[in-house]
Formats: C-alpha cells, sequence, structure tokens
C-alpha cells in the first residue's frame, strides 16, 4: 500500500487516513454484455419485488432485525412477492438460515441462491421493481445515508425500477432525479406498497 499513489479497494476511513492513500475503488460492472433490455409487464395481482445481494451480518443484530425482518413482513402482507438472491459466495452462512427458514412458512417470500454478476443478465426478468431494504434502522452513520449502494446499478443494469427510502438521501434524490423508480417518503408508505405503486405509471419507470 505504502508504495502506491492509489489503492484500487474499497477500505473504510481509519485505514485510508492509515495509508494516507487516495481511494479509488471500481465495481465489477463496466461492460455492455451485463444489461438486460427485455421488456417488464406490471401484474397489479402478482407484483414481484427482488433484493440482490449479501444478509446483513448477524454480529449486528439489531439491524438485521430491522433492515430485512420488518421490511419483508410489510410487503408480503402487501400479498407483494419478494425474493431474496443472495450472494452466491455466501449463500449458506449461519444467518442465512433464518432467511431460508421463513421462505418455507411464507409463501410471498423466496430465499435463493443468487448469480455472479456476469451470470444476471435475463434472470430477472420475472421481477417489477428491486428493493432496497434498508428502511427501519434509526443507526445510519453519515456515509451509509450519503452513499450510493453498487445494488443500484445492478438494478439499473436488469431494467428494474427501484423502490427506496427518503431516509438515505443521495440514493434517493438520484433515482427522482432520473426518474428510475419509487421513493418511499415515510415509513408508513411500506405497509401500503402495492396503493403507493398504483399512482405511479410503470412504462415510464422501466
Amino acid at each position: 500500500f505504502y508504495n502506491k499513489d492509489f489503492v484500487f479497494k474499497k477500505f473504510g476511513k481509519k485505514i485510508l487516513k492509515k495509508i494516507n492513500k487516495q481511494i479509488v475503488f471500481f465495481p465489477c460492472y463496466p461492460t455492455k454484455n451485463f444489461f438486460s433490455y427485455k421488456k417488464r409487464h406490471l401484474n397489479f395481482n402478482k407484483i414481484n419485488l427482488v433484493y440482490i445481494g449479501n444478509s446483513p451480518k448477524k454480529n449486528a443484530k439489531a439491524n438485521f432485525d430491522t433492515l430485512l425482518y420488518k421490511t419483508l413482513d410489510h410487503i408480503t402482507l402487501n400479498k407483494i412477492y419478494l425474493t431474496y438472491l443472495n450472494n452466491p459466495q455466501r449463500y449458506f452462512e449461519k444467518n442465512e438460515y433464518a432467511l431460508h427458514e421463513i421462505s418455507k412458512k411464507n409463501k410471498y417470500f423466496r430465499f435463493k441462491k443468487g448469480y455472479l454478476p456476469w451470470e444476471l443478465k435475463n434472470k430477472t426478468t420475472s421481477f417489477n421493481f428491486g428493493i432496497m431494504p434498508f428502511y427501519f434502522s434509526k443507526n445510519y452513520s453519515n456515509e451509509q445515508m450519503e452513499g450510493i449502494s453498487t445494488k443500484i446499478f445492478t438494478y439499473i443494469e436488469q431494467g428494474l425500477p427501484i423502490i427506496v427510502t427518503n431516509k438515505m438521501p443521495s440514493l434517493s434524490d438520484f433515482i427522482e432525479k432520473h426518474e428510475l423508480g419509487i421513493v418511499l417518503k415515510n415509513k408508513y408508505e411500506i405497509t401500503n406498497l402495492k396503493t403507493i405503486i398504483k399512482k405511479y405509471d410503470y412504462n415510464i419507470l422501466i
């Protein structure tokens, strides 16, 4: 690290300060071959959401409960389907067992092994929206609130409109500015998500 002008990796602030180098981070999404161009259609009687990414770490118990489980409950109580495509490289670590058990009991929730980035193309055509389920936690750091997760670009590549909360201002501003999806304005809108979705012209979002 110390002999290089740049470090091509994403590190925390403590490491950045220690090595005193500029951090440059390149997500592995640079090629047009990752993009899906298939036309999507929305059936309000069977709305399908997808979350693509890692599950929250189990040692962060408060976040593990609030980031995902409450969101999952509200979505499925709306009779909206939610599929969780987990990181295929860590599909069944300890904290994934709970999600797998929920998927066996809740017909509106599916927990599945996901795909590597270059395998995703056209694997998401049955879904209507990508979702960022980071909604209920009050413990966000400024870095988390102001950051833009690379998941958003995975959804864009797949042609998926995105559902996100306005509690993450950088992300929600980006989505609103470019008409990439739906920004939930308060914590109660997630409990009435199907009605919120019906207010939007899906053809404009895609």
